[in-house]
């Protein structure tokens, strides 16, 4: 039997399940499915929100008028949550008035675009996984290009609160106008440090431990208040003989696992953390695929 592990998955409160047919997490449920030779006495998976959000600008994107907007961007599920009040507020749940007029929609992920699975709008460029890569994809958009030829290239970036500047950046290089809308705000949950103390007999009677981390903004908020309640973080200066005298002293192996390269880099760099692995897509697989490479990595003694 492997040692008992303790996987935490750091997110926004409200990353829940969008289909009702099927509301257990995804992110969750792909590590269990994944996870066989792991019992539920031995793997507990739990998700914690760090951030919540709230929709910003409804009423100024349901007025907003599609004539002369070549495209929407989208590159958060919670950009799509806003544009869908909107649509609401505009008595268009479908979103008709924006499929003909022509616009083009961007999606930085199938999840993200999924969020408005139920509107007439075709996505583009949801293989990207970043905003970075979808910004690639939108400079080298033929379709675009050729709006660019007959007229201009105007495009709607519903953004958050603590967005970089990457995709903007990209697409003004290559003379593409953007209108920035503000479509969410993030904010601390308050419920986070309360949930956490509630794990604390999770992590303590592991021997593994993961915590993933989902955005550098709920990586920043978080950090501190795992390491008040005494849960190791592995900076990068540490390696595997500091880990494994840890375990000796009676402490979990702690690994950090990123949804994404933006993350893993904030994580190293801003942080100082060791990270020990990063998903290869923003997916439930993805990210199930590289906690069962860190759980079979190497077994450690238990905690006694």
């Amino acid at each position: 039997m492997p040692p008992k592990a303790c996987v935490l998955l750091l997110r926004t409160s409200d990353d829940k399940p969008v289909d009702s047919t099927n509301p257990h997490d995804k992110y969750e449920q792909a590590i269990r499915s994944r996870l066989t030779s792991y019992t539920s006495g031995t793997l507990e998976v739990h998700s914690l929100g760090v951030l919540k959000t709230q929709a910003t600008n409804v009423q100024q994107l349901a007025s907003l008028n599609p004539s002369g907007i070549s495209g929407v961007v989208f590159t958060s599920a919670r950009a799509c949550k806003t544009w869908n009040a909107a649509m609401l507020v505009r008595g268009d749940i479908k979103s008709a008035h924006w499929a003909a007029s022509g616009a083009l929609f961007y999606a930085v992920g199938k999840g993200t675009a999924g969020a408005l699975k139920n509107h007439q709008l075709d996505f583009r460029g949801t293989q990207s996984g970043t905003a970075e890569k979808l910004g690639d994809f939108i400079a080298a958009d033929p379709e675009l290009k050729k709006r660019q030829q007959l007229d201009s290239s105007l495009l709607l970036y519903l953004t958050g609160d603590k967005n970089r500047d990457v995709l903007p950046k990209k697409l003004k290089e290559v003379g593409i106008e953007l209108i920035e809308l503000q479509a969410y705000e993030t904010r601390y949950d308050e419920h986070f440090g309360e949930v956490l103390e509630e794990l604390l007999g999770c992590i303590r009677e592991s021997s593994r431990v993961i915590l993933g981390f989902f955005a550098p903004s709920s990586a920043k908020m978080a950090l501190p208040v795992l390491q008040q309640q005494g849960i190791p973080i592995p900076n990068r200066s540490q390696n595997d003989s500091h880990d494994a005298e840890s375990n000796s002293h009676g402490t979990p192996r702690v690994d950090i696992v990123a949804i994404g390269p933006t993350t893993a880099e904030y994580l190293s760099n801003e942080e100082n953390i060791h990270v020990a692995t990063t998903a290869s897509k923003p997916t439930p697989e993805g990210l199930a695929e590289v906690v069962d490479v860190i759980l079979s990595r190497r077994d450690t003694t238990g905690i006694s």
